[in-house]
């Protein structure tokens, strides 16, 4: 968090009346809010291009969304398995 606070500094000061002061931790190199749609576009794109199936967050209601619920219980696993999570008891 101080790497990220140290480079917003940074940006705030080269870009002096050019910053925009959005209170947010993680935001655009001008300090704009990150438009929510790219952040789930490149996940998408990344869950991808690792071959995981889709993903959704609603829970099983149907054969269907049961499916999708494993799905996302692979994708947990997944990351877990590659160190990018440590705990999934939640």
């Amino acid at each position: 968090m101080r790497e990220v606070q140290g480079t917003q500094i940074g940006q705030r000061d080269a870009l002096e009346d050019g910053w925009v002061n959005s209170g947010y931790v993680f935001s655009q190199p001008d300090g704009r809010a990150i438009d929510p749609d790219l952040v789930t576009k490149a996940f998408k794109k990344m869950v991808k291009e690792i071959g995981m199936p889709h993903l959704t967050t609603s829970r099983p209601t149907s054969p269907v969304r049961h499916r999708r619920q494993g799905s996302r219980d692979r994708q947990g696993n997944h990351l877990q398995e590659h160190g990018a999570c440590e705990r999934r008891d939640h």
